[in-house]
């Protein structure tokens, strides 16, 4: 018959080898080693490569600066930065201007800085080209004949959702700024000097920072890179303002530039995140060039279980250090921490919601009161309908993107007589969703 006590202490013997000889299970949210490290706090256990893509663009996300913007047009307070074109483009900074009151302000996306500019063009009395780019000169060249990749991130100002974004580039400094002082030369390749790199064609989401590659190869070395808008006449697409003679008032906005070569971003694992500046979530989501096996995401380091897809949505509130580890055949990959705060999850002066509408307007020559304006704030879009009297649709369009109405037919056509109008308007609601729909009547009084 066997001893109990003995029993006993063979037991916790057994417990006590299995705890000595335990090892971290690295997804688990669990100590199973002992040691009081989880996950990947137990850096031993659950050692991983961990591979930051440096950018070769100094200042790469516009947040050291040389000055505090006050105003529009001072790219040049950003260190490392310039205003490439004669056509002013914006800095964007928490310790002075933050936003223009004219676009959608974004949310900042990572730090304290972003820029912006426009890229317009007329028909009306001839082309008139305007388009804004910011520019710097590298610390060292990009060598002719290497792979490059260029990751930024876009945001919609206002005008066009769609637009075309690129990056040139040039072999000395001294060709910056570009255009003499046009503000309507266009594009840097108008110009000697200069060459097209890429470029892209997006369609930008609203409220949403957007995440765009470029990919290149220069013909020859190149050390200074402008980014800005392609070269591409905006007059080309009119989903903006529905008007073959004008591509309307486009802005966007600019952050995050990450410059490297191609094989830099071909392994190794990074953390990028699609925010609406109105609604208090964030979504975070994994990029990799080769497919992992598996995929595990973490919290402060602690294992999210049952989190192993490609994206994260981060509750509202959960404030914390973001990771992702990707698990190949033979080895593994961990991100750098995304840091998200309660400061950054959602832009409450954006999404302060305003709606206010005028009952008269004199439409002439005067520059004064020409168009039904709508003033609104925390909105997404604003459907308008306007008809006469007689029920007839006099104009249809939506806002932020095409233009209030300046008492035409559909904008371009005959001037409206003067009278009594009727609007009908749908205005979605940025952080709820909420449709708020409203009509009333409008004094028409040509002057």
């Amino acid at each position: 018959m066997l001893n109990p006590v003995r029993i006993l202490t063979i037991t916790v013997l057994v417990l006590m080898q299995n705890v000595c000889t335990a090892q971290e299970i690295c997804n688990n949210g669990m100590d199973d080693d002992g040691d009081g490290l989880i996950d990947l706090k137990d850096s031993i256990e659950c050692q991983c490569k961990q591979e930051p893509i440096h950018s070769l663009i100094f200042n790469s996300s516009f947040d050291d600066t040389l000055c505090c913007p006050i105003g529009y047009s001072q790219t040049s307070c950003a260190k490392g930065w310039i205003r490439a074109s004669s056509a002013t483009s914006d800095y964007f900074n928490v310790c002075g201007y933050t936003n223009n009151p004219n676009m959608s302000k974004p949310p900042f996306l990572v730090g304290n800085g972003y820029v912006g500019y426009h890229d317009m063009d007329w028909d009306s009395i001839g082309v008139m080209v305007y388009k804004e780019y910011v520019g710097t000169c590298l610390n060292e060249p990009l060598k002719a004949g290497e792979n490059y990749q260029l990751q930024l991130y876009l945001y919609h100002g206002s005008g066009d959702s769609i637009t075309s974004i690129a990056a040139f580039g040039s072999t000395t400094c001294a060709n910056l700024p570009f255009g003499v002082s046009d503000p309507f030369f266009g594009c840097p390749t108008k110009g000697k000097g200069w060459v097209g790199l890429d470029s892209a064609n997006v369609t930008l989401s609203k409220n949403k920072w957007q995440h765009v590659t470029l990919n290149f190869t220069p013909s020859t070395n190149i050390n200074t890179l402008v980014i800005g808008p392609s070269c591409r006449s905006v007059l080309d697409r009119t989903s903006a303002t529905n008007n073959p003679n004008s591509g309307g008032r486009n802005y966007y906005y600019l952050d995050e530039l990450t410059l490297n070569t191609e094989s830099a971003f071909s392994k190794g694992a990074w953390i990028t995140s699609s925010r609406h500046s109105c609604q208090e979530d964030i979504e975070l989501n994994t990029q990799f060039k080769d497919k992992p096996n598996a995929i595990q995401w973490y919290k402060d380091q602690i294992a999210l279980v049952g989190e192993t897809g490609s994206s994260y949505n981060v509750p509202n509130g959960a404030v914390g250090e973001y990771q992702v580890r990707l698990e190949y055949d033979d080895t593994c990959y961990v991100s750098l921490p995304y840091h998200v705060s309660d400061t950054i999850l959602v832009d409450h002066d954006t999404c302060k919601v305003i709606l206010e509408l005028f009952n008269v307007f004199t439409p002439g020559r005067d520059g004064t009161n020409d168009q039904w304006e709508i003033v609104f704030n925390g909105y997404d879009e604003i459907d308008v309908e306007i008809f006469n009297r007689w029920g007839e649709k006099v104009t249809h369009y939506t806002l932020p993107y095409d233009k209030s109405w300046n008492g035409k037919v559909d904008n371009i056509g005959e001037s409206c007589p003067d009278g009594t109008y009727y609007y009908i308007l749908k205005a979605v609601e940025s952080r709820s969703g909420s449709v708020n729909k409203r009509s009333g009547i409008i004094t028409l009084i040509n002057e």
